[in-house]
């Protein structure tokens, strides 16, 4: 038995010396699954998707997350095995991760701006100004960028919201439903909304008239640099063992925008047939600056885990019930940041 594992040691001494390497055969993912996004829908239509993940011997599926009718619905869908892939802003996604769902980050947008996620009142309401809400209701999600981007609009303008910790100067109504706060504000509930855009119950209200700006993050402020990032997200189980999906998916997401950014008239009406979302809504997503589908990537893993430590940092210390109880260690964050799809990492895009 010493004679057999001596020349065992031998072999594989050769085989490291002569610059050989045993190749590490992974397992063959029957069935990957997508999100249903504009992208993955434009690209599941013209056989693109496909045809990148069948030379893996895999097909597709696009799956609905359920994000749209209740928010931080995709983690649960996600976490079941049920999708491969997940799309929230960083700061949802840092909460999925506080929450105890082993997910990493293997995809971070450049900066936000202060159109994304601004605050909105009925165009016939007397709300003018962010001044014109004390003592209204304000409504948004609370783990999304509905409420993280007009969070930090009231604690610059001196009108903190109501939360768990102390009694602000607006009343805030938690809305897990995006159709549920768009028909709250139409039917006089809440004086005032925080939500992206473009996002399909926002948009034909906008696209109507029905509403009006009435507050936007700083420009330089931790939502645009920081909070305000979107993510891609995978099981970190699922990213182990099969980055080339991962990368596929990356490569694949980027071809198919830069297509859809070009032919704006042709995959608005390939969405709109998929999706039975009216051609202008999504229309109105693709091109309105409030769009936040179509944002570059953030290349730098230094920069990816920079932002989850600012917003931490900025949120903790303006009162955030969330963040001031349960938040991401500077360890923890290094490791929520998959590193390997950054750029100079053995699978990223930017390289």
């Amino acid at each position: 038995m010493q004679k057999l594992f001596i020349r065992i040691c031998l072999i594989l001494a050769v085989l490291q010396l002569s610059g050989l390497s045993v190749a590490v055969e992974r397992s063959v993912v029957p069935v990957v699954k997508l999100p249903i996004e504009d992208w993955t829908v434009v690209a599941a239509s013209k056989g693109w998707i496909q045809a990148a993940y069948a030379k893996y011997g895999s097909s597709v599926q696009l799956v609905d997350p359920g994000t749209t009718r209740i928010n931080g619905a995709e983690a649960s869908v996600l976490d079941r095995g049920d999708l491969h892939f997940a799309s929230r802003m960083i700061y949802p996604a840092t909460q999925h991760k506080v929450s105890g769902v082993d997910a990493v980050i293997v995809w971070l947008s450049e900066k936000s701006n202060p159109y994304a996620a601004p605050l909105m009142a009925l165009s016939t309401s007397p709300i003018n100004n962010i001044q014109d809400l004390k003592g209204k209701t304000f409504s948004a999600s609370r783990i999304g960028c509905g409420y993280t981007s007009p969070y930090e609009m009231f604690q610059e303008a001196k009108l903190p919201l109501d939360t768990n910790l102390q009694k602000g100067q607006v009343h805030y109504a938690n809305m897990l439903s995006g159709t549920g706060l768009t028909q709250a504000l139409l039917a006089g509930r809440v004086d005032a909304i925080g939500s992206h855009v473009a996002l399909t119950n926002v948009a034909p209200l906008v696209i109507q008239g029905l509403v009006k700006v009435v507050g936007r993050s700083p420009a330089n402020g931790a939502y645009v640099n920081y909070a305000g990032r979107t993510t891609y997200f995978a099981m970190k189980k699922f990213a182990d063992e099969h980055p080339e999906l991962v990368k596929v998916f990356l490569e694949e997401r980027e071809k198919t925008n830069k297509w859809i950014e070009s032919h704006v008239d042709e995959a608005s009406a390939i969405v709109a047939q998929a999706t039975r979302v009216p051609q202008s809504v999504v229309k109105f997503g693709i091109s309105d600056a409030s769009c936040i589908k179509y944002w570059k990537g953030e290349p730098s893993y230094t920069e990816a885990t920079n932002s989850i430590k600012q917003f931490q940092k900025y949120y903790i210390a303006h009162g955030d019930d969330l963040l001031t109880r349960r938040h991401l260690s500077d360890e923890q964050i290094a490791g929520f940041i998959d590193k390997r799809f950054f750029k100079g990492g053995e699978y990223s895009v930017y390289d």
